[in-house]
């Protein structure tokens, strides 16, 4: 019987809304629980992935596939050798990512898990390297850290394995530095930062191929036609020009064709302007002192030792007058009319 103030179909909403607040609050506790679990298990997962330390199979253990089968060899000999020597163990490890591990602790769980060195002694030595991260760590165990010092270990990483792998060279990266650990172990010094080769320069310079095209165009639409015209004027302009555009036939070929270019063409315009200049001259016939008159003075008349003038340009004949000293008057002197590069004589002097 239903409870006074309450009908049946009351008490019926009372207990469908209670089974389903208790089913609600049983998904918000399932959804929370695996949230829960899902954070815990995501980071156990990471450093499972990340804990995974390959397996000491020899001296130089290259997972990324960065040395080459020689490389590896060298590698395993010197190192073979050092311990034959010395008792002190050294190890190479290259992996292809930390998966998000830092690299000094990844470095000692290597050490640790391969157990370097001597028993007792702890004189074991790592070089770890990571490919895509792109880092290098020289792990060294505490009874070497007095010779193989954290600044030595720098030095080795920064002067000698870097510069090489900047070049591309991994395997010798690798192989000097190992060099260069066996050195110190030695107690023998690193070798300077100087003895490190440069990279080599690009030919035609550091300008890519569309670059050295666009530029070959450039120096052949401008320095030639400043060249041409060079050439082909009179007066001192034109040798103006010739000193000008030298530092031009020095800078253009030596960026986009490089320092032999440049020194062949600038030498080719330092001695083929003055012939082509000396053979044009040949040819037109003329003297040079007459072209100098008719480029640069522009058709003055020169004056010849007979007291007649000579034009040099294609203006008519000029009468020249000159003032007697002690008369008031100027008398007029007699003149010739001749062509252009003739001299005049006495019978073709007519009075003016």
């Amino acid at each position: 019987m239903a409870p006074t103030g309450f009908s049946a179909s009351d008490l019926e909403t009372v207990r469908s809304r209670s089974w389903r607040a208790a089913a609600i609050a049983a998904r918000v506790v399932l959804v929370a629980l695996a949230v829960a679990a899902a954070a815990v298990a995501a980071p156990a997962a990471a450093a499972a992935a990340a804990a995974a330390v390959p397996a000491l199979s020899g001296r130089v253990v290259d997972e990324a596939g960065l040395l080459s089968a020689a490389a590896r060899q060298r590698i395993e000999s010197e190192l073979a050798a050092l311990e034959r020597e010395t008792g002190d163990q050294v190890a190479v490890l290259v992996v292809q990512s930390l998966g998000g591990e830092p690299l000094e602790e990844y470095s000692v769980k290597v050490a640790h898990t391969w157990k370097l060195g001597q028993k007792g002694k702890d004189n074991g030595i790592l070089l770890l390297l990571s490919r895509e991260d792109r880092k290098v760590r020289i792990e060294v165990g505490y009874g070497l850290e007095g010779t193989l010092t954290d600044l030595r270990s720098n030095e080795i990483v920064d002067q000698v394995i870097r510069p090489r792998f900047r070049q591309g060279d991994f395997d010798g990266g690798v192989e000097q530095g190992v060099d260069a650990i066996v050195k110190v172990v030695h107690g023998q010094p690193l070798p300077s930062p100087a003895a490190v080769p440069a990279p080599a320069p690009a030919r035609g310079g550091a300008m890519p191929l569309a670059g050295r095209i666009v530029g070959g165009l450039i120096f052949l639409v401008v320095v030639g036609a400043f060249s041409v015209i060079a050439l082909f004027t009179r007066g001192p302009q034109s040798w103006f020009l010739y000193v000008f555009l030298v530092p031009f036939y020095l800078a253009f070929p030596f960026a986009f064709a490089g320092p032999v270019a440049a020194a062949a063409l600038t030498g080719l315009w330092l001695l083929g302007f003055p012939i082509v200049k000396t053979l044009r001259r040949r040819q037109a016939g003329s003297p040079p002192a007459a072209h100098w008159r008719s480029g640069f003075l522009g058709g003055l008349a020169a004056s010849s030792g007979t007291g007649c003038t000579e034009p040099t340009s294609l203006l008519a004949s000029m009468t020249l007058t000159s003032l007697v000293s002690g008369r008031s008057r100027a008398d007029k002197v007699s003149a010739c009319t001749v062509p252009v590069g003739s001299t005049c004589n006495e019978s073709q002097v007519k009075p003016s």
